[in-house]
């Protein structure tokens, strides 16, 4: 059996040992996201900001804007949090380091 390992380029090695179904799983998800982001952007500021998406991404974005400016991982910048997903929070805080970075927050 074949391991990612005797592959020199991950990503595309990783391909070869993933199956058909998977692959066709993968491909339909990623429609299905982009269909759905695709729909998204027909809805007016307003209604994007009030309904869907506030509480959680406002949340992420606090705790990573505080993670990036040295304050740790708070929400509040005086008690430590928790509940929030590790990966949302690392791709957030990428977000606003380069946003910090560009001067743009």
């Amino acid at each position: 059996m074949r391991t990612w390992e005797s592959y020199s380029v991950f990503p595309l090695a990783y391909l070869c040992l993933v199956s058909m179904q998977d692959r066709r799983i993968a491909v339909l998800l990623g429609l299905l996201t982009g269909s759905v982001l695709g729909v998204l952007c027909f809805f007016t500021e307003d209604w994007l900001i009030r309904y869907p998406f506030t509480d959680d991404a406002f949340y992420y974005a606090q705790i990573a804007r505080n993670i990036v400016s040295g304050k740790g991982v708070t929400f509040d910048g005086l008690h430590e949090t928790n509940g929030f997903h590790p990966c949302s929070s690392c791709c957030s805080c990428l977000f606003m380091l380069y946003l910090a970075e560009t001067g743009s927050r």
